[in-house]
């Protein structure tokens, strides 16, 4: 058994193992470093701002970088993921 199954066996408790399931639904298919980095930014901007549309979202990014690397249509993947897993990860 791999450490990490042996750990979430004996160490979580099943509130927090159906929490880990849930997180891990919710990158599945973001496995990419970039397409991690625009789920967890466009987290990070609905956070403080829950009602922002993906406009609102693409306008709150806040650097010349992520502005270039980030298209909108990746960003509207995120932030659809984001909204569909909300209330499961809470």
């Amino acid at each position: 058994m791999a450490r990490s199954e042996h750990f979430v066996e004996t160490e979580l408790d099943s509130e927090d193992t159906i929490r880990l399931k849930n997180l891990i639904h919710l990158i599945d298919g973001f496995s990419s470093e970039l397409s991690l980095e625009i789920l967890a930014t466009t987290d990070y901007i609905l956070k403080d701002n829950p009602s922002l549309s993906l406009e609102g979202v693409m306008n709150k990014i806040w650097n010349e970088r992520k502005k270039e690397l980030f298209k909108e249509e990746h960003v509207s993947i995120a932030y659809k993921q984001l909204l569909d897993y909300s209330d499961k990860l809470a």
